[in-house]
């Protein structure tokens, strides 16, 4: 077999070849290369250039390179989860992405332990592993559970809700109104305002002015 070697082109450097071209390489610097002769990575993996002109960061150490769709594929039995998983010095696991086939559940963990889910029906749950379902459902659970949005634009607009000793509780920025409107789409479009309290903490219903005048 005349078109197969392994050889070793330069100082310290080795290749392996197959059919007269080389698909393997480890360099000088301990780097492996497959596909790939000049390898960026600890071990960069390339099917075909990407065309990627950057350089690659000292903390790539595995590196996948296709032109095209480029996946890992985890291939295990039914019964069983596939994934990734995210170790320190002190511990293994500390965060985690698993897909567990036998559920068909995807759940994502930090500091070692599961902090979402989202199961087979796509309900989401945050803080729970079995939320309940009413369709596609967001279940946020734990100790004074609470949903937070901000108006980053502004940073003063925002609107919270939090359940706590036996009381849903609900706020928003004193400076600016609550409504609640209707639309004619998911987008928000048609926009028609319903109720508003405004900042004085009045209760107006088809009006988003107080028109009432108390003064003498």
């Amino acid at each position: 077999d005349t078109n197969t070697a392994i050889r070793f082109p330069s100082a310290d450097t080795i290749t392996a070849e197959t059919g007269g071209s080389e698909r393997l390489r480890i360099t000088s610097a301990g780097l492996v290369g497959i596909g790939q002769a000049t390898p960026e990575g600890l071990l960069h993996l390339e099917a075909s250039s990407s065309g990627a002109s950057y350089t690659a960061d000292a903390a790539d150490t595995l590196i996948l390179e296709r032109n095209g769709g480029c996946v890992i594929d985890f291939r295990t039995p039914a019964a069983n989860d596939g994934g990734l998983i995210f170790s320190d010095a002190d511990a293994r696991a500390q965060g985690s992405i698993l897909y567990n086939h036998n559920g068909n559940t995807l759940a994502l963990a930090t500091n070692g332990g599961e902090r979402l889910r989202i199961t087979s029906a796509g309900d989401m749950g945050l803080g729970t592993a079995s939320p309940t379902s009413f369709g596609p459902t967001l279940q946020v659970s734990g100790t004074d559970p609470a949903l937070l949005l901000q108006d980053t634009a502004t940073a003063v607009d925002y609107f919270g809700v939090n359940v706590a000793a036996g009381a849903v509780n609900t706020w928003y920025d004193d400076a600016a109104a609550f409504t609640i409107s209707t639309a004619t789409a998911l987008a928000g479009s048609g926009l028609v305002e319903r109720l508003r309290i405004d900042s004085g903490g009045r209760l107006l219903i088809g009006t988003a002015a107080n028109e009432h005048n108390t003064g003498h």
